[in-house]
Protein backbone atom coordinates (compact mmCIF):
# COMPACT_ATOMS: atom_id res chain seq x y z
CA UNK A 1 0.00 0.00 0.00
CA UNK A 2 2.73 1.95 0.92
CA UNK A 3 4.59 1.31 -2.50
CA UNK A 4 1.43 1.93 -4.38
CA UNK A 5 1.32 5.50 -2.76
CA UNK A 6 4.86 6.42 -2.71
CA UNK A 7 4.80 5.15 -6.81
CA UNK A 8 1.96 7.43 -7.32
CA UNK A 9 3.25 10.62 -5.81
CA UNK A 10 6.44 9.53 -7.67
CA UNK A 11 4.78 9.66 -11.27
CA UNK A 12 2.66 12.99 -10.49
CA UNK A 13 5.72 14.64 -9.40
CA UNK A 14 7.36 13.39 -12.50
CA UNK A 15 4.57 14.33 -14.58
CA UNK A 16 4.43 17.86 -13.39
CA UNK A 17 7.98 18.36 -13.29
CA UNK A 18 7.86 17.47 -17.37
CA UNK A 19 4.24 20.26 -17.44
CA UNK A 20 6.26 22.96 -16.05
CA UNK A 21 9.81 22.17 -17.87
CA UNK A 22 7.23 22.34 -21.07
CA UNK A 23 5.84 25.43 -20.06
CA UNK A 24 9.16 26.98 -19.10
CA UNK A 25 10.36 26.10 -22.66
CA UNK A 26 7.06 27.56 -24.47
CA UNK A 27 7.44 30.80 -23.09
CA UNK A 28 11.06 30.84 -24.22
CA UNK A 29 10.13 29.96 -27.56
CA UNK A 30 7.34 32.92 -27.54
CA UNK A 31 9.49 35.11 -25.88
CA UNK A 32 12.02 34.64 -28.69
CA UNK A 33 9.47 34.73 -31.38
CA UNK A 34 8.36 37.80 -30.08
CA UNK A 35 11.90 39.60 -29.94
CA UNK A 36 12.41 38.24 -33.74
CA UNK A 37 9.23 40.42 -34.85
CA UNK A 38 10.21 43.34 -32.62
CA UNK A 39 13.84 43.19 -34.86
CA UNK A 40 11.52 42.51 -37.99
CA UNK A 41 9.65 45.56 -37.32
CA UNK A 42 13.01 47.58 -37.36
CA UNK A 43 14.17 45.58 -40.47
CA UNK A 44 10.56 46.43 -41.83
CA UNK A 45 10.91 50.41 -40.78
CA UNK A 46 14.26 50.55 -42.60
CA UNK A 47 13.28 49.46 -45.56
CA UNK A 48 10.39 52.24 -45.95
CA UNK A 49 12.77 54.88 -47.80
CA UNK A 50 13.68 52.55 -50.03
CA UNK A 51 9.84 51.83 -50.79
CA UNK A 52 8.99 55.67 -50.70
CA UNK A 53 11.65 56.38 -53.46
CA UNK A 54 11.04 53.18 -56.04
CA UNK A 55 7.20 54.36 -56.29
CA UNK A 56 6.12 54.16 -59.58
CA UNK A 57 3.31 56.92 -59.12
CA UNK A 58 2.87 60.25 -57.15
CA UNK A 59 -0.86 59.65 -57.50
CA UNK A 60 -3.38 60.12 -53.99
CA UNK A 61 -3.74 56.11 -54.06
CA UNK A 62 0.07 55.23 -54.45
CA UNK A 63 0.54 58.30 -51.92
CA UNK A 64 -1.94 56.77 -49.24
CA UNK A 65 -1.14 53.24 -49.34
CA UNK A 66 2.58 54.28 -48.78
CA UNK A 67 1.60 56.33 -45.94
CA UNK A 68 -0.78 53.59 -44.46
CA UNK A 69 2.39 51.36 -44.23
CA UNK A 70 4.41 53.82 -42.96
CA UNK A 71 1.57 54.39 -40.19
CA UNK A 72 1.57 50.55 -39.83
CA UNK A 73 4.88 50.27 -39.16
CA UNK A 74 5.03 52.91 -36.64
CA UNK A 75 2.34 51.56 -34.98
CA UNK A 76 4.24 47.94 -34.77
CA UNK A 77 7.26 49.45 -33.88
CA UNK A 78 5.11 51.13 -30.57
CA UNK A 79 3.78 48.16 -29.86
CA UNK A 80 6.93 46.23 -29.16
CA UNK A 81 8.79 49.28 -27.56
CA UNK A 82 5.76 48.74 -24.72
CA UNK A 83 6.31 45.09 -25.67
CA UNK A 84 9.67 44.86 -24.70
CA UNK A 85 9.91 46.84 -21.99
CA UNK A 86 7.25 44.83 -19.97
CA UNK A 87 8.94 41.94 -20.95
CA UNK A 88 12.64 42.84 -20.08
CA UNK A 89 12.78 46.26 -18.95
CA UNK A 90 16.96 46.58 -19.49
CA UNK A 91 16.39 45.31 -22.88
CA UNK A 92 13.24 46.89 -23.77
CA UNK A 93 15.41 50.46 -23.00
CA UNK A 94 18.14 49.07 -25.66
CA UNK A 95 15.33 48.80 -27.82
CA UNK A 96 14.10 51.98 -27.66
CA UNK A 97 17.06 53.71 -28.18
CA UNK A 98 17.32 51.69 -31.42
CA UNK A 99 13.89 52.69 -32.43
CA UNK A 100 14.68 56.43 -31.87
CA UNK A 101 17.61 55.63 -34.17
CA UNK A 102 16.55 54.20 -36.26
CA UNK A 103 13.25 56.76 -36.70
CA UNK A 104 15.37 59.29 -36.96
CA UNK A 105 18.15 58.52 -39.76
CA UNK A 106 15.21 56.59 -41.75
CA UNK A 107 13.29 59.13 -41.33
CA UNK A 108 15.75 61.89 -42.68
CA UNK A 109 16.08 58.99 -45.77
CA UNK A 110 11.88 58.76 -46.20
CA UNK A 111 12.15 62.80 -46.61
CA UNK A 112 14.54 62.50 -49.57
CA UNK A 113 12.85 59.83 -50.93
CA UNK A 114 9.55 62.06 -51.09
CA UNK A 115 11.42 64.97 -52.73
CA UNK A 116 12.56 62.57 -55.31
CA UNK A 117 11.09 62.05 -58.50
CA UNK A 118 9.08 58.85 -59.12
CA UNK A 119 10.24 55.94 -60.46
CA UNK A 120 8.92 56.00 -64.43
CA UNK A 121 10.19 52.36 -65.77
CA UNK A 122 11.50 49.75 -63.96
CA UNK A 123 14.60 50.13 -65.62
CA UNK A 124 15.11 53.27 -64.07
CA UNK A 125 14.31 51.67 -60.82
CA UNK A 126 16.86 48.76 -61.31
CA UNK A 127 19.49 51.33 -62.65
CA UNK A 128 19.04 53.92 -59.69
CA UNK A 129 20.28 52.70 -56.41
CA UNK A 130 21.36 55.94 -54.69
CA UNK A 131 19.57 54.75 -51.50
CA UNK A 132 20.03 51.02 -51.89
CA UNK A 133 23.87 51.76 -51.08
CA UNK A 134 23.15 53.90 -48.08
CA UNK A 135 24.62 52.48 -44.85
CA UNK A 136 23.37 52.78 -41.53
CA UNK A 137 25.90 55.20 -39.11
CA UNK A 138 28.03 53.97 -36.86
CA UNK A 139 25.80 54.74 -33.75
CA UNK A 140 22.93 52.67 -35.82
CA UNK A 141 25.49 49.73 -35.87
CA UNK A 142 26.14 49.85 -32.55
CA UNK A 143 22.80 49.53 -31.50
CA UNK A 144 21.92 46.83 -33.87
CA UNK A 145 24.78 45.26 -32.19
CA UNK A 146 24.17 45.61 -28.94
CA UNK A 147 20.11 44.80 -28.71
Amino acid sequence: MVATITAAIMAGLVALTGYLYNGLANRKDQARRNYADAISAVMDYKGLPFRIRRRMGDDPVTRTELLALASSLHERLDFHQAFVFLERPRVGVAYSNLVATVRREAGDYCDAAWRSPVIESRATMESNLSLATCTPSPTLRRRQTTV
